[in-house]
């Protein structure tokens, strides 16, 4: 068995690592230490953006694998929810959306949620304090990557945050409500900031596991399940509608009511690395002073996170 070094959500498989610096060079917040015989991510400065697991060529930074900790919930829990991430659709584009729940049923999960239910319950707080204008930029708080960057490298601007919980922590907070503290919610994305965020104390309970869309591939081919032979079953809970949107370039406005033209200063929305680490530089900076900003460290947004397959994008 190879052996993994680090003590977060991305591990190091020391046997492949050939201390290239690969990984060194691509880190936006200098996470990543030089050690004896490989090179470790710092977990306490790590912002789970992921741009080290795309840069080794050796494969050597890889996710913590959650399969396992997955079908230990599916074994022992008679209910087992889970809840697919908004972004599912660009990365199951080839099934309809009933087959993709029908697979989740074969493989042992209870019911079927929408992410995208959790943006909805998020938005009202969200419209509530952009319509408060309190005089200092407010910072989006949805994506978990940007708030450990904020956390961890900015703490100057932790009052900016807008102190609404993540539409993940959301939905899985509504399930356990209904359902019981005792059903265990499993999230699939293609965040992997998301495996950090669970690990938060104000935020614990909420989400049991964090699986990403690769993970989930690999789990339909371990027990041979192809879903495009499945007939098509309905998702459970809240229907949703505008927040299947979320996912992508200008979804947050569309969900929180923002009306805008692009050309309104005091709402700025940006995603990816190098937009996002200059928006925040420059409210760190206070050479920009905005309403609103809503911003994602993921190209593209949520449909660019490091845990996506390659089906599509």
């Amino acid at each position: 068995m190879l052996e993994t070094e680090g003590r977060g959500p991305i591990k190091t498989i020391k046997e492949r690592c050939c201390k290239c610096y690969a990984c060194i060079r691509s880190c936006p917040t200098k996470s990543i230490a030089v050690r004896e015989d490989c090179v470790e991510v710092l977990h306490q400065r790590c912002i789970g953006c992921g741009k080290c697991i795309q840069a080794c060529s050796q494969n050597a930074k890889v996710i913590a694998d959650a399969i396992r900790e997955t079908e230990k919930h599916l074994s022992d829990n008679p209910s087992v929810v889970a809840v697919m991430g908004c972004s599912y659709p660009a990365f199951f584009y080839d099934l309809k959306p009933g087959q993709v729940v029908s697979a989740l049923k074969k493989l042992g999960f209870s019911d079927v949620f929408e992410g995208s239910a959790g943006v909805e319950l998020i938005a009202p707080a969200y419209r509530s304090y952009l319509e408060k204008n309190l005089g200092s930029p407010l910072i989006s708080s949805h994506c978990p990557t940007i708030v450990d960057l904020v956390e961890r490298h900015y703490p100057q601007l932790l009052r900016n945050l807008i102190p609404v919980v993540s539409p993940m922590v959301a939905i899985g907070r509504f399930i356990k409500a209904c359902r019981g503290s005792r059903t265990k919610v499993v999230y699939i994305s293609s965040c992997i900031g998301g495996k950090f965020e669970i690990e938060s104390e104000s935020v614990e309970g909420a989400i049991d596991t964090v699986l990403t869309y690769n993970e989930l591939n690999r789990m339909l081919g371990l027990r041979q399940i192809d879903p495009h032979r499945l007939a098509q079953s309905p998702f459970s809970g809240i229907p949703t509608s505008h927040g299947r949107s979320f996912s992508i370039y200008g979804g947050p406005f569309h969900v929180f009511g923002i009306g805008h033209d692009g050309l309104d200063p005091d709402f700025v929305s940006t995603v990816g690395e190098d937009a996002s680490l200059e928006v925040i530089r420059d409210l760190s900076a206070q050479r920009i002073s905005p309403r609103y900003v809503d911003v994602r460290f993921c190209n593209g947004g949520c449909i660019g996170g490091p845990g996506r397959t390659n089906r599509l994008t």
